[in-house]
């Protein structure tokens, strides 16, 4: 194959002029810009003294965008000074017609579609993060280089050289240093790295099967900071935890982390501020004085915030002996106490009360926007109640051709002047077609009828109840195994049934029409019972709670303060889990059986 690299004239004048080493030269008369209508953000600015490296800088800010493939700066002389002109030209906009990869097996996501901008600051930065998302894979030497190459008039495409090296992997984590916990304690906070015994050994034929996590530095110091956490927790505040010795044997790294405990620390006295109101009194357990009892109250204490409508809620927490308490932000000697005791207080801001100002969606082209609104919970002017964003979250994630909403990715801008913070909720589709194999208790259907089954989204068309976006056609087959077909009452031969159906998933804000599946094969009486049961469904995630998103994980710097005016040394950050509702088990068996209730009616009554 032939391939076309394109030639680019790079070309960055300065001109010196006699007067750029003195400390002020003539003033800027005028400043010109010509060669494009892009707003410009310069430091050179007419009215102020001429300064080359001022001029320098901004040639490089503009040649660092990516928009030009020729910059010029041209000086002449006025009678009041001197008149400065920047000349570019703009590179042709080129628009994104595929994404190739070398080698051709390559299988790897891109976010970018076809049609979309592309130049070359763009493919570099796409480049950048696949590297980084295959460094977090395990490909510590992975490389990725970008390519445009031209296809024909204003299209081009992007050839993505990828080579990921050696896969290396966690293999053992091992201990050194005085840890003063058990072993069992410190292999906990580290589950995400540490590897697992799925199969048994047998020796010598067979060394067993162990899932391994991908080795990442990103991912070791999550870990290393999780079992900080620990440490800070059970009252070791003064715990040194360092990364000793990284081994690598055929791709199998050992990791050994030097541990110093520390002595340990009682709490002689404790108290939560918040915001001026009286401290709240919390008990610790013995082994665990800034465990769970501690995280509840301040997750109690988020919530409750959040219910006002507070928005930027933060909590820090401050260590200092218990021979001293502080005063307005200084400390204050008093009786001495014993050395290994301390006094904690923590301090929480809720922050000022806000209302939600406007709602936009980003990233959306089939699904409409009202159907996006339809499933909030939280609208414009209400106050900004952070519980019930995490609902609406939640429901735009089962809007069917939706891919989901990551709440990491959701902007805020709140305006302080107005009491009003702007959301902007980016949001991302499926593709139009999918297939299936699947069954209502496992993916391959062992325990169930099993089901084959090819779908489309219809085109974007209509609105409301009738937006053909939201709707899917497709062809099933589905089967129960011979023994199951016995018990099930369908006969002793391998029953097999074919369903070709108009479908329109459960759509949130749309309840009442919506989870419908239109089918002549089902006949009325499977339509209505599929459609009673779906609306059930809906009922039990309302009532039992598995409709919102869970809340996120507090992370609390923990800082200690000596004696005197000094600011206080931060000695990490204690991390709160979110808190796991009640019964979450039996909470997601039910909303299980419920789905494979209403698979096991339709199948059945088809069979």
């Amino acid at each position: 194959m032939r391939r076309r690299t394109p030639a680019f004239i790079i070309l960055v004048a300065l001109v010196s002029l006699p007067w750029t080493g003195k400390a002020e030269g003539p003033f800027i008369a005028t400043l010109q810009i010509h060669g494009t209508r892009r707003v410009l953000e310069l430091e050179t600015r007419a009215g102020q003294p001429f300064d080359a490296a001022r001029v320098e800088r901004d040639v490089r800010r503009l040649w660092s965008t990516g928009w030009f493939e020729d910059i010029q700066v041209a000086t002449d002389d006025l009678p009041h000074g001197v008149q400065i002109t920047f000349s570019v030209t703009e590179k042709p906009r080129l628009y994104l017609r595929d994404v190739r990869f070398e080698p051709g097996g390559e299988r790897i996501h891109v976010e970018m579609a076809k049609g979309a901008s592309i130049d070359r600051v763009a493919a570099a930065r796409l480049a950048a993060k696949l590297r980084q998302e295959l460094v977090e894979q395990g490909y510590a030497e992975a490389r990725v280089e970008s390519e445009i190459v031209p296809a024909d008039f204003r299209r081009a495409d992007l050839w993505l050289r990828v080579k990921r090296g050696e896969l290396y992997e966690f293999d053992e984590i091992r201990f050194a240093g005085e840890s003063g916990l058990r072993s069992g304690e410190l292999r906990k906070p580290l589950a995400s790295i540490r590897p697992r015994q799925i199969l048994p050994a047998l020796r010598p034929f067979w060394g067993g099967w162990k899932w391994r996590a991908p080795y990442s530095r990103t991912r070791l110091q999550a870990a290393v900071e999780k079992l900080r956490s620990l440490y800070l927790s059970r009252g070791y505040f003064d715990a040194r935890i360092d990364v000793a010795d990284t081994q690598v044997v055929k791709g199998k790294v050992v990791v050994t982390l030097r541990i110093d405990s520390g002595p340990r620390y009682n709490i002689a006295r404790w108290e939560m501020v918040a915001g001026g109101t009286p401290p709240w009194r919390v008990s610790f357990a013995e082994d665990d004085i800034l465990g769970q009892s501690f995280c509840r109250c301040l997750h109690q204490a988020r919530e409750e915030s959040e219910k006002r409508g507070e928005f930027g809620f933060t909590t820090w927490m401050e260590i200092m002996p218990a021979d001293t308490t502080a005063v307005d932000g200084k400390s204050e000697v008093q009786s001495p106490r014993t050395p290994s005791s301390v006094n904690a207080t923590i301090r929480i801001e809720p922050g000022p009360v806000y209302r939600v100002g406007r709602i936009e969606f980003r990233g959306h082209r089939v699904v409409s926007d009202s159907t996006l609104r339809k499933a909030l919970v939280l609208q414009e002017g209400d106050l900004f109640d952070a519980r019930r964003l995490r609902r609406s979250l939640a429901r735009l994630n089962r809007i069917a051709p939706l891919q989901g909403v990551d709440p990491s990715e959701v902007r805020f801008e709140p305006r302080a002047d107005r009491g009003l913070v702007n959301l902007t909720i980016p949001v991302k589709e499926r593709p139009r077609g999918s297939w299936a194999l699947s069954g209502p208790l496992g993916p391959l259907g062992a325990f169930g009828p099993l089901r084959y089954s090819m779908g489309s989204r219809l085109p974007a068309v209509g609105r409301g109840p009738l937006e053909l976006s939201t709707y899917y056609a497709s062809f099933s087959l589905a089967g129960w195994p011979t023994a199951l077909a016995g018990i099930a009452g369908f006969g002793s031969s391998f029953a097999w049934g074919a369903v070709a159906a108009l479908e329109r998933p459960h759509v949130p804000g749309q309840r009442w029409t919506s989870g419908i599946l239109c089918a002549p094969q089902l006949g009325w009486r499977g339509t209505v019972a599929g459609y009673g049961l779906a609306q059930l469904n809906e009922v039990t995630r309302t009532v039992l709670g598995t409709d919102a998103l869970p809340a996120p994980a507090l992370s609390i710097p923990v800082a200690w303060r000596t004696r005197g005016a000094r600011p206080p040394i931060l000695i990490g950050v204690l991390q709160c889990p979110a808190p796991k509702p009640r019964l979450a088990w039996l909470r997601s068996v039910a909303t299980a059986a419920l789905d494979s209730a209403a698979t096991l009616l339709r199948t059945g009554h088809l069979l």
